[in-house]
């Protein structure tokens, strides 16, 4: 039972510890997702985004998209977050700082466990808590894993610690089956077996320290084997993931064994530097044998070799202190797995891979400051160097949390740090498209190009920007360049193939579809673009059944559902239409145009009420089309519904949707002059519907079409406005 005031003092060093982390991270509930990660695996998965369902932890266990390895606890996570805070990133990042905060208090109450010893305790977790190396695992919402499994594997190391110390099978079998779930989370945690043994020899010290030790020594290892054998299965699950068809080396990014081992001995003295002194952190660091990188010459990897060669020999042979024995190696083993050998990603090394390792570095030096403080004379001056290095670190962290806030600000610091990172390059020229800043964006993408000749993401995206421009001949050489260095890239394919569509040569634009199908046949934008094509040429037959494929093998996806709704709608088939359309706004409910286009099925329906609701979100996420704007108005004018009219937003929204038109098209100019008629301006109604009718009969309208027209003119001449005749039997629908 732990005494009353050591009980008191760990309450007060938990407080501390919590309003010490919530200092330096409760600001990022103001940041928002990254086009690095956040994007592809959260905002536009729908798996994701449609919250917890069974349908999505179906799919967390069965996936290998998106990650490099598989982990579905971490896909759950972030379900459970869609379905408490939706798409506002606030609640995303307040998860991530509030498992940092937890995996703070579990070390806390890990190291007390073991030790009895609180204020040690304390410091360790407060450098754990505050260091700038973990600000990228806690600010950057795609980091959870590195969270997460790190709270499942303290959890495990929790438990053993009690097993050890009482003993009962219960506590092992917790222990074995938090360290399951914590691999899953991210397989980073295969090295925990060892940090139990570390932990068996100090400070548990079940570790004999005199003969006989082979006896007692192979018992705990014995006692490791079921959770090695958990360590084993999931190396081979990862392994197995990793399998999937990879890109050519120079693209994916392939560095060959006996660099990777060179980069990985001087990643161990950078990381052990950058933990000592944490300066000019990144979220990137260039790998030295890829572009842009400077190969570490012989007498760098010498030099960091014989570094870790003299402080293993320091801390083993010479000063034997077990604290400082446990510490280094648990930093040694942990970091093991993802030290560079087994290459994931382009990086060199990466700030979030030091979550766990910390914990060992932490305990050697606040265990050293603690033996100093053991001696009267030292304890004042070793008080001050832990409150001194704890402020640092705050101060540190807060101003590295700051570069996380938005895309560009996190691109444009790791530019300031690596400046000749192609990816870099990349990531930032996408933030800055999506800003509207094409030439910026041109500019950064030529940078990324001229670093690495073969990047083909630099020359595909460069294409899409020229594309947009107009500059149809540069977009394709650079598309061309990029099949050129990646000949399978399928986006590029899609990307061409868009272009050509903008440019009207549909046939031309159905090849490139059908060349991308060819290398990924189940490429389900290929098949959506595809079908799209099909139904412009007036196949519809086939169009169908290119749509129907996509969601065959994506049934979230949700541009295909608003093609093959829109689809149904030209046919007439709109039970069907309205079915689809509401499955692309479910998938996606940031999906403008799919919200545009179930609000007008709606409409079809005689459902005017909830037909309001999705334009009106419509018009929210599609601010600059007017085609949203045109259908709500029309709707506020004419419905029957006097509770649906708002004559004064009808007028608003169509005037605006005018604007936006460089040549007003019938529909607008008829919907504009429904809006003055039901704000009793019949002049002006009479004016533009007959504005309305000669674009009309200029354009070849329908004779249907044209007859309505001059009927609601004869109307407005009556002054009277028009109500849409299937309006009636709504009522208040929806």
């Amino acid at each position: 039972m732990m005494h009353a005031l050591n009980m008191k003092r760990c309450v007060i060093i938990g407080a501390l510890l919590i309003a010490a982390t919530v200092t330096v991270y409760g600001r990022t509930v103001d940041f928002k997702f990254l086009k690095w990660d956040d994007t592809e695996r959260l905002t536009q998965n729908p798996h994701v985004t449609r919250g917890l369902t069974m349908d999505g932890i179906a799919w967390a266990f069965t996936t290998a998209e998106h990650a490099p390895y598989w982990h579905p606890p971490t896909w759950v996570s972030h379900m459970i977050d869609y379905d408490l805070y939706g798409r506002n990133p606030a609640g995303h990042h307040a998860t991530n700082v509030l498992l940092h905060t937890l995996n703070t208090l579990l070390l806390f109450a890990l190291l007390v466990g073991m030790m009895g010893r609180p204020w040690p305790a304390g410091a360790a977790a407060a450098v754990f808590a505050v260091h700038p190396l973990h600000v990228e695992s806690v600010a950057w919402v795609s980091a959870r894993p590195d969270l997460l499994s790190t709270t499942l594997g303290l959890a495990s190391l929790w438990a053993y610690v009690r097993y050890a110390q009482r003993g009962g099978a219960g506590r092992y079998a917790l222990s074995a089956a938090l360290l399951s779930v914590g691999l899953m989370a991210k397989p980073m945690l295969v090295t925990l077996p060892l940090l139990m043994l570390l932990i068996d020899y100090w400070p548990l010290e079940r570790w004999p320290s005199t003969p006989p030790v082979r006896g007692r020594g192979a018992a705990l290892i014995v006692e490791k084997i079921p959770f090695l054998a958990l360590c084993l299965a999931s190396a081979a699950v990862t392994y197995g993931v990793g399998q999937s068809p990879p890109a050519p080396a120079h693209i994916a990014g392939k560095v060959d064994l006996l660099p990777r081992l060179a980069n990985a001995v001087v990643s161990y003295t950078r990381y052990l530097g950058n933990t000592l002194w944490p300066r000019n952190l990144s979220p990137l660091y260039t790998h030295p044998y890829l572009a842009g990188g400077a190969e570490w010459a012989l007498w760098q990897i010498a030099g960091a070799a014989l570094v870790l060669i003299a402080i293993t020999v320091f801390f083993l042979v010479i000063i034997r202190r077990r604290y400082a024995q446990m510490g280094w190696l648990w930093y040694l083993l942990s970091l093991g797995p993802v030290i560079g050998v087994v290459q994931v990603g382009k990086q060199a090394m990466a700030d979030r891979y030091m979550y766990l390792p910390l914990v060992g570095l932490s305990i050697m030096v606040v265990w050293g400051g603690a033996e100093l403080m053991s001696k009267r004379a030292g304890r004042v001056v070793a008080s001050m160097l832990v409150v001194g290095v704890l402020a640092g670190c705050m101060a540190a962290s807060w101003v590295q949390t700051g570069y996380w806030r938005d895309s560009v600000s996190i691109f444009t610091r790791v530019l300031e740090v690596q400046r000749d990172d192609p990816t870099a390059h990349v990531n930032l020229g996408r933030a800055i498209q999506d800003r509207g800043e094409t030439q910026k964006a041109i500019h950064l993408y030529e940078r990324a190009i001229e670093i690495d000749e073969n990047n083909a993401m630099a020359h595909n995206n460069l294409g899409v920007v020229l594309g947009s421009m107009g500059k149809f001949d540069d977009a394709l050489r650079h598309f061309a360049e990029a099949l050129r260095i990646w000949p399978e890239y399928v986006l590029v394919y899609v990307n061409r193939g868009d272009l050509y569509a903008a440019r009207g040569n549909l046939l031309e634009a159905m090849s490139q579809y059908e060349e991308a199908l060819k290398i990924e046949p189940e490429y389900v934008v290929a098949l959506n673009n595809l079908g799209y094509m099909l139904s412009q040429l007036g196949n519809r037959g086939a169009a169908e059944q290119r749509y129907l494929e996509a969601i065959l093998i994506q049934p979230l996806y949700a541009e295909a559902h608003n093609n093959l709704g829109g689809l149904y709608l030209q046919m007439g088939d709109v039970e069907r239409a309205v079915h689809h359309l509401r499955k692309a706004t479910t998938s996606r409910p940031s999906y403008g145009m799919g919200r545009l286009n179930y609000g007008v099925a709606l409409m079809r329906v005689g459902q005017f009420g909830t037909a309001v609701v999705q334009l009106r979100e419509a018009v929210r996420l599609m601010p600059r089309n007017p085609a949203p704007r045109v259908s709500l108005s029309w709707i506020l004018s004419t419905s029957a519904n006097s509770h649906l009219r708002d004559g004064a937003e009808a007028l608003r929204l169509a005037v605006e949707a005018g604007q936006m038109s460089e040549m007003p098209d019938p529909q607008t100019l008829d919907t504009l002059a429904a809006a003055y008629a039901e704000t009793g301006q019949f002049g002006r109604a009479v004016a533009t519907a007959e504005q309305a009718l000669a674009e009309a009969e200029a354009r070849g309208a329908p004779p249907a079409v044209i007859e309505q027209i001059r009927r609601r003119i004869r109307m407005y001449k009556r002054h009277t406005p028009y109500r849409h005749p299937s309006a009636v039997s709504s009522g208040s629908a929806g």
